[in-house]
């Protein structure tokens, strides 16, 4: 993902994936942070030149490699795929994510 990220206090960015929005700003993101105890999965909305405070969706002790989101075609909805590392090897994860509440936030914002 390119063009930066919000900061979360003591937490490091690691990865993250495009939800909704086409090329232009704004759009609505979803990234991947390690905490001190923690990977911590976050939404945000991405402007021309600030971001939106991330709204936690997940956290989890085993470490999450990495995440990609593929979309519906035609509703706000979507497959969040993890790769997380296990005591037993990788572990391939793929979650439903509605992101109806957040699309119309992103939504609204496009308004203005």
């Amino acid at each position: 993902m390119t063009g930066g990220h919000p900061l979360i206090q003591q937490a490091e960015f690691i990865t993250g994936s495009k939800i909704d929005g086409a090329d232009a700003q704004p759009s609505l993101n979803i990234g991947l942070w390690k905490t001190n105890e923690a990977y911590l999965l976050a939404a945000f909305i991405r402007r021309e030149s600030s971001f939106s405070a991330p709204i936690e969706l997940l956290r989890s002790k085993q470490q999450i490699k990495s995440v990609t989101f593929f979309p519906s075609p035609d509703i706000n909805t979507g497959g969040l795929g993890l790769v997380v590392s296990t005591e037993n090897g990788i572990a391939l994860l793929n979650l439903d994510l509605d992101h109806s509440r957040l699309s119309k936030a992103l939504a609204s914002e496009k308004q203005y």
